[in-house]
């Protein structure tokens, strides 16, 4: 063999080493693009299987995310900025018996979200509508009070005029067998007649009648409701602007006295409380003291705006007194008042209210 065919041995060995390197190069590159794909699509595979599992792990609570509702059942219930029952909390007053979204629950907490503000509740504390507890102090709280006319700012309770306690349904039940209602309802003794209501009073005689408008919302539509014996005063409703007002008549002077909500007089004659349904929020207390019968003179003490319940008022069918001048009444927290906004909740709460001298 020449030095030339040596000489071109080794350079085709040459070749063939840059070729082989070449070569491994690609498959290097291949692997390296392969496996660089791989972990991508295994990342994808987790997350999915991660949002399958709708596990989130926060703070140390392991949260599964739901779709579900509850109502903030406890008064005193704690709101929480971390899921962690050692953090601070913050008081949660303005949630008590409002629904709730939850979008997750772990071991202790649902996790609310509320216009774009994510907390979090412990679990005992959120439940089903009929679960609300009403405590003393919530049913004493008041946005607004209204003192002889003169609004109150600095009144965030009504405890120091009134008592107003949880009682449960039985015992409701066994008074409401002896209640006191003041009210005769003799309506037949005053019917309306083409749409007017007469009364023949001693010193004068009073009618009411009714004014029709093409919208029925603006019309004017009286009712006779019944006699109050005990005070000589006949009762009239007047329905119009889709509110309900009521008015007093003197049985001997035919005085006209307009009122807040239907007058539920005490056994003692001293005073009358009005009750009203707060219409998609909390209710209302208007109390009066009666100050003459004869004449007739009463006076409104306060108006108060409830926090946290409002009452149902059935013209006197849900109202009533007992001998000890305690005023019973079934309530309920506004978010549960109705059954599909059509009918009443037949499961309520239950209260009664004194009036502290």
């Amino acid at each position: 063999m020449t030095s030339c065919e040596l000489r071109m041995t080794s350079y085709e060995l040459q070749l063939m080493k840059y070729f082989i390197s070449f070569i491994l190069t690609l498959l290097f590159a291949g692997c390296n693009l392969f496996q660089g794909k791989q972990p991508a699509e295994e990342s994808i595979a987790v997350e999915e299987k991660q949002e399958e599992a709708l596990q989130i792990q926060q703070e140390g609570e392991t949260f599964v995310p739901i779709k579900k509702e509850g109502y903030v059942i406890n008064y005193k219930a704690p709101l929480y900025r971390i899921p962690d029952i050692n953090s601070p909390t913050e008081d949660a007053e303005g949630y008590f018996g409002n629904w709730q979204r939850i979008t997750g629950e772990s071991e202790h907490f649902y996790r609310i979200e509320d216009e774009g503000k994510t907390f979090f509740f412990l679990k005992k504390d959120i439940g089903k509508c009929e679960e609300i507890e009403f405590t003393k102090e919530s049913l004493e709280r008041c946005d607004n009070i209204f003192i002889n006319g003169e609004g109150e700012k600095d009144h965030t309770d009504f405890s120091q005029f009134l008592s107003v306690t949880p009682i449960g349904k039985e015992e409701y039940l066994k008074e409401q067998e002896n209640g006191i209602d003041l009210l005769k309802k003799d309506t037949l003794l005053h019917s309306k007649i083409n749409q007017t209501l007469v009364f023949n009073c001693k010193n004068k005689i009073v009618k009411f009648k009714d004014e029709l408008e093409e919208e029925q919302y603006d019309s004017k539509i009286y009712e006779y409701e019944g006699y109050i014996e005990s005070l000589g005063q006949y009762v009239v409703s007047l329905s119009t602007l889709g509110w309900i007002r009521y008015i007093l008549i003197d049985e001997i002077t035919g005085k006209q006295i307009e009122i807040d909500g239907f007058p539920y007089a005490s056994p003692d004659k001293k005073h009358i409380i009005c009750l009203i349904e707060g219409m998609d929020m909390s209710g209302f207390i208007i109390l009066y003291e009666i100050k003459g019968l004869s004449p007739f003179k009463v006076e409104k003490k306060l108006h108060i705006l409830l926090s946290h319940w409002t009452p149902y008022d059935d013209k006197g069918k849900d109202i009533f007194w007992d001998k000890e001048e305690n005023l019973y009444v079934s309530i309920n927290k506004e978010t549960c008042f109705y059954i599909n906004y059509t009918k009443y909740n037949p499961s309520r709460k239950y209260i009664k209210i004194g009036i502290r001298n």
